[in-house]
């Protein structure tokens, strides 16, 4: 929906809404400010129709028009809109866009909290640098597309860890007033702390990855240390420390980013040349019983991966027969890419 046209579904949402709370005793300027209250109800009434492009629309007039005490909180909501309408876009031209509307908020409101929603932007060139990287990986990759990969993650990789540290001590101020927080603000600090330990979480999973593609881009092994202390926030490890099997709550194993971050630390070790550690952190994910499917179906590869850079070429042949398959013809089948 374009600039106008919600601007005017806006005004005569505002005014019909209005009219019928009985709140308009003359008529109404659909583009006059609203009260705080007519605001929130507003709000909630179009988010119920789904009309998150007139809301964003409205949340952008409200937070042009707010005191300087207000923009954070006004900024904040309209981040997390675009967030969701980011999660939501099936539409490329459409999330561009919206990617472009996200930006610019950050950029002319600093204030604005958006962890999820600086974390969802990055991620966006993140992948596009993660498919040339598994290409690189294949030789298949240019040269340009090599050194675009790179850019990518040197700009991302700080962004993912900016939002992990200051989410880490968010967790850490919220754990500390749990001790004392009072019966009626209980349920509201255990919901903000729920929440930023999942945002953590997310830019943890990102940076850890971000690192370790950046190793493998440039053939170095400057950040991997980095990556297993991401990787580190996921698999319980202690404090800024690398994880370990004897830390690793074995039941959220079946959680996709989970054993995702379990391939990560198994990918990094064997980087370091810890050939058999990286083995032991893939023989776990082996013993999982509902171990996602995306995740199963990169096992194999991964092994392959770990033991080329071991150079344990018997270990590779004896793994791809056994993979392969017989056909009709009686003459094994070639594996896919």
């Amino acid at each position: 929906m374009n600039a106008p046209l919600a601007h005017r579904v806006l005004g005569l949402t505002a005014a019909a809404l209005l009219a019928q709370a009985g709140w308009a005793q003359q008529p109404v300027d659909p583009m006059a400010p609203l009260q705080e209250d007519a605001n929130e109800t507003l709000e909630a009434y179009i988010a119920d129709l789904g009309l998150t492009d007139v809301l964003a629309a409205h949340l952008r007039q409200r937070l042009a028009g707010a005191k300087p005490e207000e923009r954070g909180i006004a900024a904040n909501e309209l981040a997390r809109l675009y967030t969701r309408m980011l999660s939501e876009a099936r539409d490329g031209e459409a999330r561009r866009e919206i990617e472009a509307l996200a930006r610019g908020l950050l950029t002319e409101f600093p204030e604005a909290d958006g962890a999820e929603l600086r974390i969802d932007l990055a991620k966006a060139t993140y992948l596009r640098a993660e498919e040339m990287a598994e290409r690189f990986r294949l030789g298949l990759a240019t040269e340009s597309e090599k050194l675009e990969a790179v850019r990518i993650l040197n700009d991302v990789t700080p962004q993912f860890n900016m939002v992990r540290e200051r989410l880490s001590r968010e967790v850490t101020g919220l754990e500390s007033r749990e001790k004392n927080v009072s019966p009626e603000e209980e349920p509201i600090l255990r919901a903000a702390l729920t929440d930023a330990r999942r945002v953590r979480s997310l830019a943890a999973y990102y940076e850890g990855w971000s690192r370790y593609y950046l190793s493998l881009l440039t053939q170095t092994d400057a950040g991997l240390q980095d990556a297993l202390v991401a990787f580190g926030v996921i698999l319980n490890a202690s404090n800024n420390s690398v994880p370990s099997l004897e830390r690793l709550p074995k039941s959220t194993l079946k959680f996709e980013h989970v054993a995702r971050s379990c391939m990560g630390v198994a990918l990094c070790l064997a980087a370091q040349n810890d050939h058999d550690n990286a083995m032991r952190w893939l023989d776990q994910l082996n013993l999982v019983e509902d171990l996602p499917e995306n995740v199963e179906k990169q096992m194999f590869s991964r092994r392959l991966i770990v033991l080329s850079m071991a150079q344990r070429w018997n270990n590779v042949e004896a793994r791809v027969r056994r993979t392969r398959s017989i056909g009709t013809d009686g003459k094994p089948t070639p594996l896919s890419v």
